[in-house]
């Protein structure tokens, strides 16, 4: 910010303005503030610095007094030319207090969730989720047709608080559907700039308007980043997102007056980046970047050239309807843009012809022309450690091989629904999943809409859990709030489970919840009225709460909605894995030996021991096969290494032996013996109320317990002397969990063995693997010891896509 301009008005109120230093865009600030005690005013003088200004009170408080400092701060933004607001009039507004600023407030966001909350009963996770992307759109975006709407809105400077192509694919849904006139001032924006995307296509020697892929105020931002230009893909997300609008809102009157003129620049643009392939009879679009950014400037990106051909098609639908319906406003129109009488033909003849890249023989979509070719990667096999790819491969190499950062064909599938089979959907879908890093923001959401539409249901819960939890869970609190992935949430739900498409039959539901959901609602502004969609494994209940009755498709058959219609519901049947369950952690269950206390070098004195008394070979390698296992059991792997029968009387007491020289070394054993963290950790989970239980194979857990004085640390014990199997049976974890009053779902163990691991995962709970089980694959987090651990670290284990280390970020 620059040029500040700071003032004065009495003793009570002060302005400061600043300008942006590259958009010019100005920020006015005005204050009103008093302190008062028992009915008394007192006055402050001004305190003006170089770039600030308030007030200094000076009281002589007297011993027992309260004093209230009430401070009422009023923002506006303006473009630096304009005027700037009457500061009198202002103040005069600021002549209230916080308790009516409060009421209005609370009023606001109750309105506010009336019309745009989504409701979710059965996953405590999702609707936490939900509710903090929702409130998040809410507050970024408010302030009308001159400005954009920002990727972290102003929750960050990152990506230079410019507006992208992810606002209007990513965000405008949901202001569309709840708060229709916000999605037409962010294309009024658009409109606005369509000047700038007029000259920005003439320096890239085209015609018609291209618009800026990073901007502010219309040109490309100075943070951008070479490849930008290469992402024109940009000029098909404006037109489809007029489209959206005008369908939804019924706001022909605005295409008339705006959007036809964007969408008929947008489609010359179009025209002059294709050229006609005679060799395979084709229009191409060559050297861009599609969606993908781990993909440059590639020939013929499978989303660039399915967006522009869906475009080029509208811009003919525009024409023609202003041609028939309005022919004075298109005549103008026509005259003011130079139209030629052919220029819609060229259209479609162009959109009709478009080349998409398809691979006979596997029956599925290339994502550019050579794709198929790249170098093969794993992502499976990578460790966390290696993502995100960008940051930590060789660009080259990223270049060089088929990993995605963010889905290029799914998101065409989806944003082009009717024009996909779902089994096409599918098979692409299967073939793109797991070659994609989810690098991006922007890429659980769609892949959680496309497996819910084709029935994968695994795939669906795993990806709305990580887009609507991603900010909650995964990332940088400093990176700010990803607005495109709130929306992207908000899609997760509308989209995803509701099934609810737009084409060029109108409105389609096909409705699905997840087994084990009670219920979700939402409401959607349609053509002025709001629609509620209400679902339940029973039924789902569209009902028409105001407008105009409403044509749709639900479950494939056409219907008129006058008031209310019930139909059957999709079930989707999740087998969760332990790491995409989502559901928060509300127990742990704690190995002992390794993880609260090492035990391991009396286990291995007692039972070395006993082997040499018995001229049985033993050594620490064998040692370590018994982390886990059961005394009797860890008997059986000892006595491998012999030719020599016992019978079960004699094994008896060999174990016996064992375990009366373990005892009589666990005379030793203190609390000066606890592990690093494990108090610490062991207290913190306490204040939060979150039950912790010991779940330990050992028959000496309660006697360890006691000589360490934590006997009473614990909600419940499960040990040896409970159970009938021991790992990698999850029987003592089950049990513990039982004992807290947790379903295994809501568990999280932490074990330092591999067999404690695998009962673990057998039982259906999460698991923090730490000391030798920390490479274990099948746990969801790992750490070397406690005290790397902090308790919300800890509480979100098990809400991303695959097993990482605890302090890893996205």
């Amino acid at each position: 910010m620059e040029k500040v301009d700071l003032q004065a008005n009495g003793d009570q109120g002060v302005r400061l303005s600043a300008e942006t230093e590259f958009s010019h865009l100005a920020v006015d600030l005005f204050c009103r503030q008093h302190v008062t005690s028992a009915g008394q005013v007192f006055s402050g003088t001004v305190a003006q610095e170089d770039r600030g200004i308030g007030h200094r009170y000076e009281i002589d408080a007297e011993a027992g007094a309260s004093y209230t400092l009430e401070k009422l701060v009023w923002l506006d933004t303006r473009l630096a030319a304009e005027t700037v607001p009457d500061q009198s009039k202002v103040m005069v507004e600021l002549d209230t207090t916080y308790q009516e600023v409060a009421k209005d407030s609370a009023a606001a966001w109750a309105e506010f969730w009336e019309e745009s909350d989504i409701t979710v009963e059965g996953d405590v996770a999702v609707q936490q989720g939900l509710r903090f992307s929702l409130a998040h759109l809410r507050q970024a975006y408010r302030a009308g047709p001159a400005y954009g709407l920002g990727a972290k809105g102003l929750t960050s400077e990152s990506y230079g608080l410019a507006h992208f192509w992810d606002s209007e694919s990513y965000m405008l849904p949901f202001y569309l559907h709840t708060q229709p006139e916000l999605a037409r001032q962010i294309l009024m924006f658009r409109y606005n700039n369509l000047d700038q995307a007029r000259a920005r296509a003439k320096r890239l020697g085209n015609q018609g308007a291209m618009y800026a892929f990073m901007t502010i105020q219309g040109e490309d931002n100075p943070a951008a980043w070479a490849c930008i230009f290469g992402e024109q893909f940009i000029n098909a997300s404006v037109p489809y997102a007029i489209w959206n609008y005008v369908w939804v809102t019924g706001d022909v009157e605005w295409l008339v007056q705006y959007g036809a003129e964007m969408v008929i620049e947008n489609a010359r643009f179009w025209e002059g980046r294709t050229r006609f392939n005679p060799q395979i009879g084709r229009y191409v679009i060559n050297q861009v970047t599609g969606v993908d950014e781990y993909s440059e400037w590639v020939n013929n990106n499978f989303y660039t050239n399915a967006m522009a051909a869906w475009a080029l098609g509208y811009a003919c639908q525009v024409v023609e309807r202003l041609k028939k319906e309005y022919p004075t406003e298109w005549a103008r129109l026509a005259e003011r843009l130079d139209y030629a009488a052919d220029e819609s033909a060229q259209w479609f003849k162009i959109s009709d012809k478009m080349y998409l890249a398809y691979d006979e023989v596997r029956e599925i979509h290339e994502q550019h022309d050579g794709f198929f070719g790249l170098d093969e990667v794993d992502l499976a096999q990578l460790p966390a450690s290696e993502f995100p790819l960008e940051e930590h491969w060789p660009w080259p190499k990223v270049l060089q091989h088929n990993a995605l950062k963010q889905p290029d064909v799914l998101l065409a599938e989806f944003m082009l629904s009717e024009h996909f089979s779902k089994e096409q959907k599918k098979r692409d879908y299967e073939h793109y999943e797991p070659l994609t890093t989810h690098d991006s923001s922007l890429s659980p959401s769609i892949h959680s809409i496309i497996a819910a539409e084709v029935g994968l249901a695994d795939q669906a819960w795993k990806y709305l859990h990580q887009s609507c939890r991603l900010d909650l869970d995964y990332d940088k609190a400093s990176q700010g709030v990803h607005l495109a992935n709130a929306g992207g949430a908000w899609m997760t739900m509308v989209h995803g489970l509701a099934g609810y498409r737009l084409g060029a039959d109108g409105l389609s539901f096909s409705p699905a919840i997840f087994q084990g959901w009670k219920a979700y609602s939402f409401k959607l502004k349609i053509h002025g009225g709001i629609l509620q969609v209400h679902v339940t494994e029973q039924q789902t209940e569209f009902v028409r709460l105001s407008g105009a009755p409403i044509e749709l498709k639900i479950n494939e058959k056409k219907q008129r909605l006058e008031h209310k219609i019930k139909t059957q519901t999709r079930i989707l049947k999740p087998i969760l894995p332990p790491a995409a369950s989502g559901k928060p952690v509300s127990a742990v269950l704690f190995d002992l030996d390794g993880v609260i206390v090492s035990t391991d070098e009396y286990h291995y004195k007692a039972w070395k021991r006993m082997a040499d008394e018995e001229e049985i070979f033993f050594n620490r390698e064998i040692n370590e096969r018994l982390r886990g296992v059961s005394r009797n059991e860890s008997l059986e792997i000892i006595l491998e290494r012999t030719s020599k029968a016992y019978d079960t009387a004699e094994k008896t007491a060999m174990a016996t032996t064992k375990n009366d020289y373990y005892l009589h070394l666990l005379e030793d054993i203190s609390p000066s013996d606890i592990l690093p963290g494990g108090c610490d950790l062991i207290d913190h989970l306490k204040e939060r109320d979150i039950k912790i239980a010991i779940a330990s194979s050992s028959r000496n857990a309660p006697v360890i317990l006691e000589r360490i004085g934590l006997s009473d640390a614990f909600d419940a014990i499960a040990d040896g002397n409970d159970i009938s199997a021991s790992k990698p049976d999850p029987e003592v974890f089950l049990l513990a969990a039982e004992r807290v009053g947790c379903s295994p779902v809501g568990s999280l163990v932490i074990e330092d063995a591999d067999a404690g691991v695998e009962a673990a995962h057998a039982g259906g709970m999460r698991c923090l693997a730490v000391g030798a089980a920390a490479d274990n694959k099948l746990a969801t987090a790992h750490a070397l010891d406690l005290s790397e651990i902090t308790p919300s670290m800890l509480l979100s284990i098990g809400r991303r896509q695959a097993p990482c280390a605890v302090n890893e970020s996205v």
